[in-house]
Formats: C-alpha cells, sequence, structure tokens
C-alpha cells in the first residue's frame, strides 16, 4: 500500500480479458484508492500538504469531507458529514437544554460547541476552536461536532479525482522493476499453496513454484521471444485448439 497524502493506494491484480494482437491478455495491474483512516484533522494536513492546521484552504477541505463517514472520539458513534459550519468552533451555537441544581426544571440556553465540550464533556480541544464545525445532523436540524473529534472509518473508498502531485507519487511508488515482479509472482505462487488443491491433484495437474524461462531470437524485429501453445480443450467428439501467445 502506497500513502498519497490522506489516501491509500492498494496495489492489486484485477482479472480481465482483452484482445490483443497475439490473444488474449489476462490480467491487468490495478489500484484501489482508499481514505487512511485516522484524525480528521491529520487527514486534512495530509491532503493538503501542510503542518500548521490555521493554513488549511476551508474551500478544499469541505469538498474533500463531503459524505465522509467517521466516528466521534467521545462516544463513538459513527456518522456521515453532510455539512459545516458557519462559524467557528467557540463562536457557533446551539439551543441547549439546562437543568436546574434539584433537576425539577428545564431551561434553553445558548452555549457554543466549544463549551459544550469542554465544560460538560471535560474535552480540551487544542486546535480547532477557530476552525469550523461538522454538520452530521439533519438539514432542518443540525448537530454540530468538533473536527478535533473525528476519526476517519476504516475502508471508505476514495472515487474523487487526485491532485498532479498525489498522481506523480503514485506513479513513482508503484512502478516495479521487472526483478521484482517476478518475485512477486513467484512468492505468490509459493503462497498460494495450488500443490495441496485436491481439484487440480484430482486431474494430475501440478504447478511449478519457478517461472519457465524462454528465448527465441526473433530476426525480424530483433527481439528475443517465444510463441508458447496453448492446452488442447476436448469437448465432446471434437477438438478445440486455443490461439497462441506471444511471450516477450
Amino acid at each position: 500500500m502506497v500513502d498519497v497524502g490522506g489516501v491509500t493506494a492498494c496495489h492489486g491484480f484485477r482479472s480481465s480479458f482483452r484482445t490483443t494482437q497475439y490473444g488474449l491478455s489476462l490480467m491487468d495491474v490495478s489500484s484501489t484508492m482508499i481514505l487512511t483512516p485516522g484524525p480528521v484533522l491529520d487527514f486534512l494536513l495530509t491532503n493538503q500538504n501542510l503542518k500548521d492546521p490555521r493554513c488549511i484552504d476551508w474551500g478544499k477541505a469541505k469538498k474533500m469531507l463531503k459524505n465522509m463517514r467517521a466516528k466521534a472520539r467521545h462516544n463513538n458513534v459513527e456518522f456521515k458529514r453532510i455539512g459545516s459550519s458557519e462559524k467557528a468552533c467557540n463562536q457557533q451555537y446551539f439551543p441547549w437544554k439546562m437543568r436546574s441544581g434539584d433537576g425539577s426544571t428545564e431551561e434553553i440556553v445558548g452555549i457554543t460547541v466549544y463549551e459544550y465540550f469542554a465544560k460538560n464533556r471535560k474535552i480540551a480541544l487544542d486546535n480547532s476552536a477557530y476552525m469550523p464545525c461538522l454538520d452530521v445532523g439533519k438539514p432542518k436540524r443540525p448537530n454540530y461536532l468538533s473536527l478535533e473529534l473525528r476519526y476517519i472509518v476504516s475502508l471508505q473508498q476514495y472515487t474523487k479525482v487526485l491532485s498532479s502531485m498525489q498522481i506523480a507519487f503514485l506513479v513513482e511508488k508503484q512502478r516495479q522493476k521487472a526483478e521484482k515482479r517476478i518475485q512477486l509472482v513467484t512468492d505468490a505462487v509459493k503462497n498460494y499453496c495450488y500443490d495441496d488443491d485436491p481439484m487440480l491433484k484430482a486431474y494430475g495437474i501440478s504447478i511449478q513454484k519457478q517461472l519457465a524461462a524462454f528465448e527465441r531470437h526473433d530476426k525480424c524485429t530483433n527481439v528475443g521471444s517465444a510463441m508458447v501453445k496453448t492446452a488442447f480443450l476436448i469437448k465432446g467428439n471434437g477438438t478445440l485448439i486455443g490461439r497462441q501467445l506471444l511471450v516477450v
């Protein structure tokens, strides 16, 4: 996995069948982008390549946080962000029911989000007092949470367009040399234990753990290559022969 600014690229293989000049291409390399789990504030700093929270571009941040699922640190409840407050955490008021000392009466008072967490939840907000709050409620009934108390839920696919810096970093990290690709394929064959598969054993199929080497000098193109014949597929009374595949 490769971290490209708050987003993790999961490198893998996607099976596909695609026509080529010499037959079929059976496997394509692909990457799935997911949000890196962790504090929302750290995600914004990493995504915008910043160290000081005061330098965050909130126009970009609000687009990045749209429909993001995250958990609240104080109650471990998962929410989905639908918007942001217009004012900062220490200026955004909301109605709160305050009971009297004996608990007999209730009074609705206005309190800021910062004061609520500091006085009632006993949670110190070190960085988000001057930042917008996240709205996780309903359009007509907002529910504001401090940005500092939110943690990104794991396994959320990132579908937005990567920046030019993220793309350049991703290409650099995922570029693999031939030796590394050979090692990955060899290790995968060893770890999958195909020889222990009862179905393959029943049909007498065995798979070598090392890659087969082919070499034939092509006079026309001056390229080392080999024509590998496919296996015969027998069906009923007829015999079907697959196409040949060029291995370079």
